[in-house]
């Protein structure tokens, strides 16, 4: 497998790299391909992220980062809407290190003046291979020779060293049709596509997990007789997406439902009821909010749009008034969420709560825009969840406020868990007792971080 020249920000891509002329893919930083380095022979201090979720039909969206082996079909995945990365990306108040880091540390690398990235040394530093060092990047997938590229080292916090390594390595099997059973499993067209998808977001079905490793289907859709229309989406600001070139684009394979068929759960849960939850935001220290599946494995419908899909009329929208149901941009990837008016701040500022997710976020005019019929009947997703027998006494502290949120947000966000209901605090809340093993230990953690007290009965 030959590997790929390394280019400035001038330079052409190789043939082996593009589809066509049309639709070039420019790399900004030079990564090597060492036939004996993956994911599954990583230093102990890095954790590999959960793939339990990822089970014989299962959906989910991510970006191709890395093809590793063409030949095979083999690349790396990344499901990157994740705000601590996003986050970590701008920090450049974090510690320098003044020296190359140990081979068992986490560390921050900005490569070529760009983003900050999380990686790790596979091979310890000394004067025989100063030479030939390599940095994994953990949410990619992807080796970078130090030798070919201007360096900058960071400390990372903690808390950003024990969240799990995000790439996944898959297989693709084949390109699925969203409405048939018709498959595409030609080598040669599958080995074209996956170059043409390589920084892009997919969307993918798991066939089987054999080990760490996924095969999976790319799902495509079909369009008005048209097979996979590319669709240019407004230029993302998080830079997961823009990481590689400010030019390129990526592909939304995903078509989202005329009607969503999806009930209502919350009025029909009941007290000791056991239900499996999806974190999808950490509120506070006590509380978090997810979405109700019915099983563990139940394939939510994501409730996202992209700027292609508003018609004109939901795009010119007048000021909206406090308590308005609507759609809100969200400025992290750029798409278009169900978002209800919580706050004005005179005419071009409104703040606003997520109501299928559980975040707020402060919006401008121009990122607001009306829910059509189907979205407005839609019942609302994200039910607000508080942890039985916890209370949050970080009251005005923010720092340990931010310590605790931190460490929940490595432990449970996006996470499927199973709760017992101890009871409903109102029509939208909800009371639950954590009963997975490898969550209970969050209440004990709380405890011995002093950051939360248990409730006298």
């Amino acid at each position: 497998m030959s590997s790929i020249a390394l280019l400035s920000d001038t330079e052409k891509v190789p043939d082996t790299n593009v589809v066509d002329d049309k639709t070039p893919t420019v790399r900004k930083i030079k990564f090597a391909e060492p036939e004996s380095v993956t994911l599954e022979s990583l230093p102990s201090c890095v954790h590999l992220r959960d793939l339990t979720a990822f089970v014989a039909g299962y959906h989910f969206t991510a970006f191709v980062t890395y093809i590793h082996k063409i030949e095979e079909l083999c690349f790396y995945a990344c499901q990157m809407r994740n705000d601590m990365l996003y986050n970590l990306t701008n920090m450049y108040n974090l510690p320098k290190c003044v020296r190359i880091p140990s081979t068992n540390d986490i560390f921050g690398i900005s490569i070529n003046s760009k983003n900050i990235l999380r990686g790790v040394l596979l091979q310890s530093p000394d004067k025989k291979n100063e030479n030939n060092l390599h940095v994994l990047l953990i949410d990619y997938g992807e080796l970078v020779p130090l030798n070919n590229n201007d360096v900058q080292f960071y400390d990372l916090p903690k808390v950003y060293k024990d969240l799990p390594a995000q790439a996944m390595k898959c297989i693709l099997l084949g390109i699925k049709d969203d409405t048939s059973e018709s498959t595409e499993t030609n080598a040669f067209v599958l080995t074209k596509i996956l170059r043409n998808f390589e920084f892009k977001e997919v969307k993918f079905e798991v066939v089987r997990q054999i080990g760490r490793v996924l095969q999976v289907y790319m799902v495509e859709r079909q369009s008005k007789g048209k097979k996979s229309p590319d669709v240019k989406l407004n230029c993302s600001k998080n830079p997961f997406v823009n990481s590689f070139d400010e030019n390129s684009f990526f592909y939304d394979l995903q078509t989202h439902k005329e009607t969503i068929s999806l009930k209502s759960r919350l009025d029909e849960i009941l007290e000791n009821d056991i239900i499996n939850l999806e974190v999808m935001h950490i509120s506070r220290p006590d509380s978090f909010y997810a979405q109700i599946l019915s099983d563990k494995n139940e394939q939510l419908e994501q409730l996202f749009w992209n700027s292609d899909e508003l018609s004109v009329e939901q795009k010119s929208s007048e000021a909206p008034k406090l308590g308005d149901l609507i759609l809100a941009q969200y400025a992290k990837d750029c798409f278009w969420y169900r978002a209800k008016i919580i706050g004005v701040e005179g005419d071009t500022k409104f703040q606003v709560f997520y109501v299928d997710y559980g975040n707020t976020e402060t919006v401008p005019l121009k990122g607001i825009a009306k829910c059509n019929n189907v979205q407005e009947k839609e019942p609302f997703r994200a039910v607000l969840c508080r942890i039985a027998d916890i209370s949050d006494i970080t009251k005005g502290d923010e720092a340990r406020f931010e310590k605790v949120i931190q460490m929940l947000v490595v432990m449970l966000l996006n996470q499927r868990i199973e709760v017992q209901v101890i009871g409903k605090i109102n029509t939208e809340e909800l009371c639950v007792h954590v009963l997975d093993k490898e969550f209970t230990k969050i209440t004990q953690m709380l405890y011995d971080l002093d950051d939360a007290t248990k409730l006298e009965a």
